[in-house]
């Protein structure tokens, strides 16, 4: 048994690839050479983790996107929601990155979190918005985003705080350090899914001045 330790954690891959190579040029018909141990499962997950998250997360926002436009049924609804999913998952991941955090196994999944949540706020906002635009079609774009956000500022601000509420719960006592990066930049995508969702989205509505989307078209009736 040859016990090593990895010094530098942050090239674990490189180091379980180079070992593996060290353990083949040794290998004959009557010796066989196994690498195991913490340092081995991380190199071996951190790159095939990597491999699926580089397919798997565009999957997520173009499925994200598909749902949107399945549910409006309108190409115009697709733009404000992927303004928020795209601000808050590339500032949480930014931040996380500027202030040097390593990007663990378990972080992988931030992208994914944040963008199920942020999508959810977009989709209350719109389905509130192209409801009054289907209810008072005659009424300017501006009255009907600052109707929709009046009627949504409130549960969506609700909701984010308690999701933040336990995810800083979980970064509180946590005394791993993947799960503790994970729970604070997820409250932190969650607070900017916010930020943006209020902020971004219904000055994007108003820019893009949306018609009334085909999903909402039965609700119309006279005031």
């Amino acid at each position: 048994v040859i016990l090593a330790e990895i010094i530098d954690s942050s090239i674990a891959d490189e180091t379980y690839q180079a070992v593996l190579e060290v353990a083949a040029n040794v290998e004959t018909e009557m010796l066989k050479a196994h690498v195991a141990g913490p340092g081995a499962v991380s190199g071996y997950l951190s790159r095939y983790i990597d491999a699926d998250a580089r397919k798997l997360q565009p999957l997520v926002f173009l499925l994200v996107l598909a749902f949107i436009y399945f549910a409006f049924r309108k190409m115009g609804a697709l733009p404000g929601p992927l303004l928020v999913v795209i601000g808050a998952t590339g500032g949480a991941i930014g931040i996380m990155a500027w202030n040097g955090v390593a990007y663990y196994a378990i972080t992988n999944a931030l992208p994914v979190v944040i963008v199920a949540i942020a999508v959810a706020d977009s989709i209350h906002i719109l389905s509130a918005y192209f409801q009054y635009r289907a209810q008072y079609p005659d009424l300017p774009t501006r009255y009907l985003v600052v109707r929709a956000m009046s009627t949504m500022a409130r549960p969506i601000t609700l909701t984010t705080v308690t999701t933040i509420a336990g995810f800083v719960g979980i970064g509180v006592v946590s005394i791993m350090p993947p799960i503790t990066a994970f729970a604070w930049y997820a409250a932190l995508g969650v607070f900017l899914a916010w930020v943006f969702s209020l902020v971004a989205l219904p000055n994007m509505l108003v820019l893009l001045n949306l018609g009334p989307s085909p999903a909402f078209e039965r609700q119309r009736y006279s005031k």
